[in-house]
This record gives C-alpha cells, structure tokens and sequence, in this order.
C-alpha cells in the first residue's frame, strides 16, 4: 500500500474536498461551485486592459475617477446583494435550497477552502451583466475605468 492510497495518510485533495462538501448531484455542476481563492486573480488581465484602454481616451485624473467611482459602485453593489439577497428569507423548502445555494453553503461551511471567492460559473455571467450596463449608462470610454474599478 502507497502513502497516497493509505487512509492514514490521506491526500491533500482529499483533505480539502472533505471540508467542501458536495451541494449538487451533478458531478460536473458540483465542480464548478467551487473555485481556488486564486482564480479571482485572472480577472487582473481584463482589469488591465480595461485600464490600458481606457487611459488612451481619458485624462488621468478622470481615470482615477473613474476607477474609484467604480470601486465604490461595486462595494454599494457587494453590500446590497448580501444584504438584501444573501439574507432573503424564502418560503418553502425550495426557497430554503435557494438560499443555501447562493449563500446558505458559506454559512455552513464558513472555512470552506473551495468557496471562499464566488465561481466563475456565477461572477462571469454578473460582470457580463455589469459590462452591459456600463455600456448602456456610460459608453466608451468611461465605461473602461468604471468596469476596471467594479471589476478590482
């Protein structure tokens, strides 16, 4: 028997998938609930082109506005959904596995090492959500700082 098939000496995914437990059926579903509190890092390369371009059509000091502004439209945003989403009492038993899934597993499992940044699978389709709304409000080329500060 190797270390590694060694119950006494069990892996350290195995470690760390026993103190993230499984929240859907689906294998593939279940795999993509769970992100490394690395992965938020890849957003630093659009974050860097949004700057990039958005420091070729603006002055500095409206880019830094900007970006803050950005920054602080996203903290408004971040309090409001776990406010009033993320604490959203839901009747019912499929309200209450609503709740668990969007937020319910991080009160349950507040050390979870695989769910302490959201997934790609929910913060792509919010951050698309958002770029479509800072078209739409602001247009190019605030929108390019704007985003970057939501985005960091």
């Amino acid at each position: 028997m190797t270390p590694a098939s060694n119950p006494a000496f069990p892996s350290p995914r195995a470690n760390q998938l026993s103190a993230s437990p499984r929240i859907f059926k689906n294998a593939v579903l279940d795999r993509l609930s769970r992100a490394h509190w690395t992965v938020p890092f890849a957003y630093l390369v659009p974050v860097a082109l949004l700057l990039w371009e958005g420091a070729g059509q603006l002055p500095t000091a409206g880019l830094i506005l900007c970006v803050v502004l950005g920054y602080l439209a996203w903290t408004l945003t971040e309090y409001s959904v776990h406010r009033f989403l993320f604490h959203l009492h839901l009747p019912g038993e499929t309200g209450a596995r609503i709740h668990f899934l969007i937020h319910g597993i991080h009160h349950d499992h507040p050390s979870d090492p695989l769910r302490l940044v959201m997934p790609p699978l929910m913060s792509v389709p919010l951050v698309t959500l958002t770029w479509i709304g800072a078209s739409l409000l602001f247009g190019a080329p605030l929108k390019y700082p704007l985003m970057a500060g939501y985005m960091l």
